[in-house]
C-alpha cells in the first residue's frame, strides 16, 4: 500500500483525516483485502510519517464504520469492504423552535433522530445563528470541528437559508439537502411537486373544472420549476389557467407568519374575479388557513361554487367547515428518504441522483 501523504494538515483537514482516508480507500477498493491484517499502528506511524496518535484516530474512525475489527493482543484486520454509517450531523440553519412556518420542519427533524437512534446511527443537531441581518459567513465552529474530527460523517441540511451558499468550501463531506444547487456535492432529497401538481389537477379535472386556480407562497424566481409544470400541466388536460388565476407573492419569498395573510387576501382576489376559476389548488398548507377564511369571507358556497385541493403534512391536519380535497405528504417518507440518502452517499459520494418523495 503506498502511503504517501501530504502530512501538512490544514484547517479543515487534519493529518489523522488523511490517514483515514487513505486506509477507508485502500479497503473499499480492495488493496487491503478483507481477512487481511493491517501492519501494527507502530509500523502504519512509521509508514506514514506520523505519530501513533495520529493513526490511533484514524482506525478508530474506521472501526465506528464497521471496516476494520481490533483483537486485542491479536491485531487489527479488514473486517468488511462496505462501510457503515455510524454518525451524521443535522445543521439548522433557521430557528424553527420560533417560526410559525416551520411546523413541517420540526417534525422533519423530529423524525430524523427517531430514525437515526433506532438505526444506532449517532447524530449530532447543530444550529445556525438567527440575527436579523444574515449576515454570517461561516457555518458555527462546531459543525466544523465535528466534520474535522469524523464525528460527521455525512451532513443533513433539512432547514437552511441561502446564506449557508457561501460557505461551501467549509464543507468536506457529503451533503443530503433540499436545495442542492448551493453544495458542488450536495443531493437534493425532497417532495416531487410536479407530482403534487399533477394530483391536485387530476382531482380538479375529475370534479369537472375547467378554469383553474392556484394559491401559493412559492414565488417565480425562487421555484420557476413549479410554475413551468404548472402551466404544462394546465395545458396538458385542457384546464385554462390564466396569470390573473395564479396567485403569488409579487417578489419576496413569505416568512411562516405571514402566509394566513396572503391565502386570505390571495383568496378574496380570486373571489372576486368576474371569470373566477371553478378550481383552486393550495401550496402549501399554511396559506391553506387564509384561503378557507377568504372563502368564507367572499360568501362562496364550497364545493358548489369552487373546489379546493389543499396540500397537507400528515400529522398536521388542516381543519376545513366544507368537503374538500388533499394531496398529501408524510414527513416520515421524507426523513427515511433523507437517511437512506446518507448512507448511499456515506458508500458511494459520486451517487448524486436526486430523490423525490412522492405525495
Amino acid at each position: 500500500m503506498k502511503t504517501n501523504l501530504d502530512t501538512k494538515p490544514t484547517r479543515n483537514q487534519p493529518l489523522y483525516r488523511k490517514v483515514h482516508a487513505r486506509l477507508r480507500r485502500a479497503i473499499l477498493e480492495g488493496e487491503l483485502p478483507e481477512g487481511g491484517r493491517l501492519p501494527t499502528t507502530a509500523d502504519l506511524a512509521a509508514q506514514f510519517g506520523t505519530g501513533i496518535c495520529t493513526v490511533q484516530k484514524a482506525l478508530a474512525s474506521l472501526e465506528s464504520e464497521d471496516l476494520i475489527n481490533r483483537k486485542q493482543g491479536v491485531g487489527t484486520f479488514v473486517s468488511s469492504s462496505t462501510p457503515r454509517l455510524a454518525s451524521v450531523g443535522i445543521y439548522i440553519d433557521d430557528d424553527i423552535q420560533r417560526n410559525p412556518g416551520s411546523g413541517y420542519y420540526r417534525m422533519l427533524v423530529e423524525y430524523l433522530r427517531e430514525m437515526l437512534e433506532a438505526e444506532q446511527i449517532d447524530y449530532h443537531v447543530f444550529h445556525g445563528d438567527y440575527d436579523a441581518s444574515r449576515t454570517r459567513r461561516h457555518l458555527p465552529d462546531e459543525v466544523l470541528r465535528g466534520i474535522r474530527t469524523l464525528k460527521v460523517q455525512v451532513l443533513l441540511l433539512p432547514v437552511i437559508s441561502n446564506v449557508v451558499q457561501n460557505v461551501l468550501d467549509e464543507i468536506e463531506v457529503p451533503c443530503v439537502t433540499s436545495v442542492s444547487e448551493y453544495f458542488a456535492h450536495g443531493v437534493d432529497v425532497g417532495i416531487d411537486t410536479a407530482g403534487m401538481i399533477d394530483q391536485a389537477l387530476d382531482l380538479l379535472n375529475a370534479a369537472g373544472c375547467r378554469r383553474v386556480g392556484v394559491v401559493t407562497a412559492n414565488t417565480s424566481e425562487s421555484y420557476p420549476a413549479f410554475f413551468r409544470h404548472l402551466a404544462e400541466a394546465a395545458q396538458a388536460r385542457g384546464l385554462s389557467l390564466c396569470e390573473d388565476r395564479i396567485r403569488k407573492p409579487a417578489e419576496k419569498k413569505l416568512h411562516g407568519s405571514e402566509m394566513e395573510a396572503f391565502g386570505y387576501r390571495e383568496m378574496t382576489a380570486l373571489a372576486g374575479q368576474a371569470d373566477r376559476p371553478d378550481g383552486v389548488f393550495v401550496y402549501p398548507d399554511l396559506v391553506g388557513r387564509g384561503v378557507i377564511l377568504g372563502a368564507l369571507a367572499s360568501g362562496l358556497s364550497i364545493p358548489d361554487d369552487l373546489r379546493l385541493v389543499f396540500h397537507e403534512n400528515i400529522g398536521m391536519p388542516l381543519f376545513r367547515p366544507f368537503p374538500a380535497a388533499s394531496v398529501v405528504v408524510d414527513p416520515a417518507a421524507v426523513a427515511r428518504a433523507y437517511i437512506a440518502k446518507a448512507r448511499a452517499l456515506h458508500l458511494n459520494p459520486a451517487d448524486t441522483e436526486p430523490v423525490l418523495v412522492p405525495t
